[in-house]
């Protein structure tokens, strides 16, 4: 029958690189001593009783499927796979390592998000760079002042209110609120404004003046 010692060494031989505190957390409740896993693996195929050392034919059973379903789940190593092996195995020889490796591999998820989201705003900020002119700017400052957007002082200069601004128009319009406009949210917000765009000018006839200024 399956010797604890070579059921061990077997899982031990099986696993996926872990983080060092999973294997610390595996080794400290599981001291083995064996020459090598291939010799536990033979040692275990090569008991034939299933009586000894008190295991019953299903306490074999169960670990085999329980070592036959973490098998398959290494082969995907993700989070998905280790919470429906959680599921069919709450209490399994490897649910310790399964949740240690869910919890790295959200961590891991978690940096590549912000990863992601950095990529993304620099990638705002060139695009922005290579469109926006000064006259540009202060058009987007009072496009978004016509339609109720608190910008501050319309001067063509992004400071932090123009870029709180850009961030709620974004997110009302149900875009990336990074702050920085490309030039298809540009054309957007251009379309969407125009009536209001027209009558602000006209109200704050001091815009031009600066526009004007901003081209020379």
């Amino acid at each position: 029958m399956t010797s604890t010692i070579a059921k061990t060494a077997i899982l031990l031989s099986t696993l996926v690189p872990v983080s060092l505190v999973a294997t610390q957390a595996f080794s400290a409740s599981n001291t083995i001593e064996v020459a090598t896993a291939e010799q536990a693996r033979l040692q275990w195929e090569g008991e034939g009783s299933t009586a000894q050392q008190g295991e019953t034919e299903d306490d074999v059973t169960q670990w085999e499927k329980d070592f036959s379903h973490w098998q398959r789940v290494q082969e995907h190593d993700n989070i998905q796979e280790y919470k429906y092996y959680l599921r069919a195995f709450p209490n399994g020889e490897f649910a310790d390592i399964a949740r240690s490796r869910i919890d790295i591999l959200m961590a891991e998820q978690r940096a590549d998000d912000h990863s992601r989201l950095v990529r993304v705003q620099r990638a705002s900020e060139v695009d922005e760079d290579a469109f926006i002119t000064p006259s540009e700017a202060l058009e987007i400052e009072a496009r978004l002042a016509a339609i109720g957007y608190e910008v501050g002082r319309v001067d063509g200069e992004f400071k932090q209110n123009t870029r709180d601004a850009i961030k709620d128009w974004q997110e009302t319009n149900g875009l990336p609120n990074n702050g920085f406009l490309n030039w298809t949210q540009y054309n957007l917000l251009c379309r969407n404004t125009e009536e209001q765009f027209i009558q602000w000018r006209n109200d704050n006839p001091s815009v031009k003046i600066m526009e004007a200024q901003s081209t020379n």
